[in-house]
């Protein structure tokens, strides 16, 4: 076990094959640049484990496969740190290869911002830049761009990893022709319940129909857990599939599927579901060439369960179902789609031709309105803490409908009003009244209400102050008197949306 400086300035270790065999199992490895590495692929051996490889900067380190060398980096070791981005922004970088780039075989890895561009070439046929086939995490890895390699570039390959997880993955400038399909991440196999927390795919297009997010799990049980999806400008024929759910189980939460060719998300289910979570929540479907949802072939017991769905602007269906088993719908809106509604079962709440009012679709943007009929309207989700950006939900009584929660907007209600006895926020027994003295005040909104709580009293609850002007939202009368109570009482404000 040692420590051993590899790359720009260190000749005796020129590579990562003759740094990882130095440092031995435990050991560290620290790569400098500027250099380059043509090495071709490098099997990272599994009796070498607990590995940690460190970045140090100076420039970045480039493998190169020259557009000559199918693969590049095998991981069979478990229990490896890779960290691959520098302090200074430099980083560990991979091009010119054309099948298996960076493939992570073992469990227990965790591996910090790799990245790749360039990869691809026509040779070398179907691509898969990142593969995870075990259970092991990568943070941040980034795809900037692929070559045109007339195939596939599956982005993220998983298989039979019975777990793992991916975070903050990265796509974009994967622009490919001939029988070429665009994938972020296509899992087949035993895997699991595995979590992308994140995938941002973007300004890619393909002339054969592509599927971004495709689920063709056969393990028993097996969950596709996605969070925090965007899948914006594919370009590609109307049969491509932006979320398609093919065998098991999806989970998926806070999305935005953005004037895409093909459609939103496609329902094929030949068996019934088996796991503990089957659903699609929260997340805005606009500009598809086809349909927002489709239902297809679905059989009894794998229908999905769709919840706070936007489905918009869509040249066919905002929501279709083509068979016998209609998903479980409610909570969702369509607006302005060739047809919003076809074939399906409405939910109880579900909204047809309701303009959802948010605030620059044209532009990408899909945060609501103060005056959109999706806030407070949704069905609060189990389990589900923040949207699509950080903001905690709910927001108000229920879940907002779609990617975004509309924020309160919080009023200091300090010195808002003055207690009329006894000390700031204590109210005597007797004289517990609050005064009109501070000044008027203003609500956001007519959905707005401002409470009084007493927080200690054996009876406490809350009481509604309702002097507030109609029209301006303005609290105009702030006196507030409760039953007498015995001892100090101690009381807090809230302000409610409703």
């Amino acid at each position: 076990m040692a420590t051993i400086d590899f790359g720009a300035g260190y000749p005796a270790y020129p590579d990562l094959a003759s740094a990882v065999a130095a440092a031995g199992a435990g050991g560290t490895v620290r790569s400098w640049g500027p250099h380059t590495d043509t090495v071709g692929v490098y099997t990272w051996p599994g009796a070498l484990s607990g590995i940690t490889w460190l970045h140090m900067g100076g420039g970045d380190y480039t493998f190169d496969g020259g557009l000559a060398t199918l693969d590049c980096l095998r991981i069979d070791g478990t229990g490896n740190t890779l960290v691959l981005l520098n302090a200074d922004g430099t980083r560990v970088k991979i091009k010119g290869y054309g099948r298996y780039v960076f493939w992570v075989n073992a469990a227990g890895n965790v591996i910090n911002d790799p990245y790749l561009f360039d990869n691809g070439y026509v040779a070398a046929g179907h691509i898969r830049p990142y593969m995870l086939y075990a259970n092991s995490t990568i943070h941040r890895p980034v795809i900037a761009s692929g070559l045109d390699n007339q195939a596939y570039q599956y982005g993220l390959y998983i298989s039979n990893s019975n777990g793992g997880l991916v975070t903050d993955l990265y796509i974009a400038n994967v622009n490919v022709t001939g029988t070429g399909r665009v994938y972020a991440v296509l899992s087949s196999g035993s895997c699991g319940r595995v979590l992308i927390d994140g995938v941002i795919l973007e300004n890619c297009s393909s002339v054969a129909p592509s599927y971004p997010l495709s689920w063709g799990g056969t393990g028993a049980g097996d969950v596709m857990r996605v969070r925090r999806a965007q899948i914006r400008s594919l370009t590609g024929p109307v049969n491509s599939r932006i979320g398609y759910a093919y065998q098991k189980g999806i989970d998926i939460e806070n999305f935005i599927f953005d004037n895409c060719g093909g459609d939103g998300f496609v329902f094929q289910a030949p068996s019934a579901f088996v796991g503990d979570q089957n659903r699609v929540v929260n997340g805005v479907i606009r500009g598809m060439s086809a349909s927002g949802v489709s239902a297809n072939q679905l059989v009894a017991g794998s229908a999905p369960t769709i919840r706070n769905v936007i489905a918009r602007d869509c040249v066919g269906n905002g929501f279709v179902s083509y068979g016998t088993f209609d998903p479980d719908s409610d909570h969702n809106v369509a607006y302005n789609n060739g047809t919003d509604y076809s074939g399906w079962t409405k939910g109880a709440n579900d909204l047809e031709a309701v303009d959802p009012l948010q605030a620059d679709p044209a532009n990408g943007d899909y945060t609501l309105l103060s005056d959109s009929p999706c806030i407070g309207t949704g069905e609060t989700i189990a389990g589900m803490r923040y949207d699509i950006g950080g903001i905690e939900r709910p927001q108000g009584a229920n879940f907002d409908i779609g990617p975004h929660e509309y924020p309160a907007e919080v009023i200091d209600l300090v010195n808002k009003f003055a207690v009329a006895t006894g000390s700031a926020g204590t109210i005597v027994a007797g004289e517990n009244t609050f005064s009109d003295a501070a000044a008027d005040f203003q609500l956001p909104d007519a959905n707005h209400k401002l409470y009084i709580y007493n927080c200690i009293a054996a009876n406490a609850g809350l009481a509604n102050i309702n002097s507030v002007d109609s029209a301006t939202q303005v609290v105009t009368d702030k006196t507030f008197s409760t039953d007498p109570q015995s001892g100090s009482i101690k009381w807090a404000l809230f302000l409610v949306a409703q």
